[in-house]
């Protein structure tokens, strides 16, 4: 316990027994917070079904959770979002003082801007809790912006001390919409002793290329199925096959929502002949080892915050290369650790893709590189250091 104070850690995106494989990155912040001796009470925000109860409590890996489900519909236009998440605040207030020791509580961490934000600014402002909200990605670049001035959302802002960041052009991006905003970047970083290099794994007589960033079918976004780059990846590798038909290369291509026959309708051609292995969505235990038999993982995504399949990618050894968008350049050096191209360029990402088939040492050594820079900057123990030096400095200027 860490100057025998708790936090309120509110994250919307978390596994849970019924959903054991949802956003395991939240899950990864908490486990190393609580392992770093911060004393959390975590409180997953649900979606109300007729299948859940309002408020559920259960453990993961041994650490307590409580669940709080209420009404929230996620396909709302954003005018109507704000306003259900103003609802969702006037209910989780009722339920606030039944889930915990209130006077513990010393500092709210919010994970994500975009729901558990909002809802942790109305608990800072009713209790006088001070908030700090964590920024990951899409909160910041489309679901605030979208709504962060109707009745519901307008002046949440006011109730956070600092916008801790995955990335240097998250929280400029912070700034970009609230000026006066306090902001901090606190990398995520990656397990080092979870994601490591694997020779063994390797093909000596075949590249392999790795894809796991999924089709995300989300209306409410932009880019549709290519918001992570699936589509563009796709009509890259065609490119690929057509200057290199007779080489042994493979593409294995998996992450949320992906299904054979969905890959097959969007490559318009024969995926087997042409080495696509579809993978679908992976456990957490599946993905190390295909990180660490993979040669080179593709980031090519329309936008991000700092994208921990890049980190981890790194950190098993494999080279990158990825999209000139978020964070994605603060985790690649280019030309030394892999290859930054822009969004949506097929061409390019062809082109690198090629000329790392044609030098199959260059890519081994970008990924060595990449393992030394994840070990430098981004191992995951100076998170939790990071957000206890936080923590720690809003309560003294309290």
């Amino acid at each position: 316990m860490v100057n025998n104070y708790r936090v309120l850690f509110l994250v919307n995106a978390f596994p849970s027994p019924d959903s054991p494989h949802k956003s395991p990155f939240n899950f990864r912040a908490l486990k190393s917070l609580v392992a770093a001796g911060v004393d959390i009470q975590a409180v997953h925000l649900r979606s109300w079904t007729p299948r859940r109860k309002s408020v559920e409590r259960y453990e993961l890996e041994g650490i307590p959770i409580i669940a709080v489900s209420l009404p929230f519909y996620v396909k709302l236009p954003a005018r109507l979002t704000a306003l259900n998440l103003w609802l969702y605040k006037k209910l989780f207030n009722r339920v606030f003082l039944k889930i915990g020791d209130r006077k513990a509580i010393k500092i709210i961490h919010s994970v994500g801007a975009g729901h558990a934000g909002v809802i942790g600014s109305a608990i800072s402002k009713k209790y006088k809790i001070p908030q700090i909200v964590q920024c990951i990605g899409s909160d910041i670049n489309l679901v605030i912006p979208s709504m962060k001035d109707y009745f519901g959302v307008s002046g949440w802002q006011k109730y956070v001390e600092c916008f801790p960041c995955n990335s240097i052009e998250l929280a400029n991006q912070v700034l970009s919409l609230y000026p006066a905003a306090s902001t901090e970047v606190i990398y995520r970083g990656v397990n080092l002793k979870e994601f490591f290099p694997d020779p063994s794994k390797r093909r000596n007589d075949q590249l392999i290329f790795t894809f796991i960033g999924g089709l995300t079918p989300k209306e409410t976004k932009p880019f549709g199925l290519d918001q992570k780059g699936a589509v563009t990846v796709l009509k890259a590798w065609k490119k690929v096959r057509a200057a290199k038909p007779d080489l042994k290369v493979k593409l294995k291509f998996g992450g949320p929502f992906v299904k054979k026959e969905i890959v097959a309708a969007l490559y318009q051609g024969d995926i087997e002949k042409d080495g696509i292995e579809v993978i679908g969505q992976l456990s957490k235990n599946d993905v190390c080892p295909l990180l660490q038999a993979s040669d080179v993982v593709l980031i090519p995504s329309m936008f991000e915050g700092l994208p921990n399949a890049a980190m981890e990618a790194a950190a098993a050894g494999a080279a990158l290369i990825g999209s000139r968008v978020g964070g994605i350049p603060e985790v690649i050096i280019e030309g030394e650790t892999g290859f930054i191209v822009e969004r949506k360029d097929e061409n390019a990402l062809a082109d690198r893709m090629i000329q790392l088939i044609d030098n199959k040492e260059r890519a081994n050594a970008m990924g060595a590189a990449g393992r030394a820079y994840m070990e430098s900057r981004f191992d995951n123990a100076q998170f939790a250091r990071g957000y206890m030096n936080l923590y720690e400095n809003i309560l003294k200027g309290r």
